[in-house]
């Protein structure tokens, strides 16, 4: 799952599916197994 939100991460670690953590500033989040700052990076982790 793909969002920008903790909420949006924390739903996703809930699931039981990989957490990608999406911020055009590049800020990191400790919880999200992925972050990217824009969507061509999906292809480096996918």
């Amino acid at each position: 799952m793909i969002g920008d939100r903790d909420l949006d991460i924390l739903s996703a670690k809930n699931a039981g599916i990989h957490a990608c953590y999406f911020n055009e500033r590049g800020d990191k989040n400790n919880i999200a197994d992925y972050s990217i700052s824009n969507f061509e990076q999906l292809n480096t982790i996918i």
